[in-house]
């Protein structure tokens, strides 16, 4: 898979990363499905996080908040599908409490 060469590595998966999103896929769904636009099932990971911004009444706000993702890429069409990066454990909320899911107050 060719990539951007940004110089900024801070957003690589790492290998443990990497397992965690397929840990994550394969305790939610077994068999990852087809491809929504080409049917294949020949699905990549992208090598960076990614962050989506949020939405601000068309205006974009730099160094705004985001919700971070994990990019399922086709490797036929190049159809690409996002996995919260907080929900599959990749990262963790920095609002988590130790316990799981508990807001710290």
């Amino acid at each position: 898979m060719s990539e951007l060469n940004t110089g900024i590595d801070e957003s690589r998966l790492t290998l443990e990363q990497r397992q965690q999103v397929e840990r994550h896929l394969t305790s939610k769904a077994a068999l990852v499905g087809k491809c929504p636009v080409c049917s294949q099932r020949n699905w990549g990971l992208l090598d960076h996080l990614l962050h989506v911004p949020i939405y601000h009444g068309g205006s974009l706000v730099v160094g705004g908040p985001t919700y971070p993702h994990v990019g399922l890429i086709c490797q036929n069409c190049g159809n690409t599908q996002l996995i919260n990066a907080v929900v599959s454990g990749v990262l963790k909320n920095k609002d988590e409490a130790p316990n799981r899911g508990q807001a710290n107050e």
